[in-house]
């Protein structure tokens, strides 16, 4: 949905059996930005939730649906002008009921922008 539109997966990478590194880089020219906020671009919460589901998704060859959030927290604002490549530190563990529990990292640098908790279901 915003793959290769509002960011490009740069690469995807297993490092074991539940942790993947991905690093994406944003469209700071995307239609989103002229209304959030205009001037002041800032990557929008709910676009960084889909970005992980499609990301999650892409890794485990799944449909997904967030299911539900156990915490979001955004730490610091993502300006696609200022830091456009970001690093997704993602932990996803399976479980028995048709359910994928993800926790992620959003950093730029050395700055952590996103932490999430999210579980999602299988479609």
């Amino acid at each position: 949905m915003l793959k290769d539109d509002f960011y490009q997966l740069k690469n995807l990478e297993q490092v074991s059996d539940t942790e993947y590194i991905a690093n994406i880089h944003l469209n700071n020219k995307h239609e989103i930005f002229k209304g959030h906020f205009p001037g002041q671009p800032v990557v929008p919460g709910v676009c960084m939730i889909q970005i992980v589901k499609e990301i999650v998704s892409e890794a485990l060859n799944l449909n997904l649906s967030l299911r539900s959030s156990r915490n979001i927290k955004f730490t610091a604002l993502i300006d696609p002008n200022k830091t456009p490549d970001l690093k997704l530190k993602l932990t996803i563990e399976s479980k028995e009921d048709n359910t994928i529990r993800v926790k992620n990292v959003s950093s730029f640098g050395t700055i952590d922008a996103v932490k999430m908790d999210l579980n999602y279901i299988i479609i």
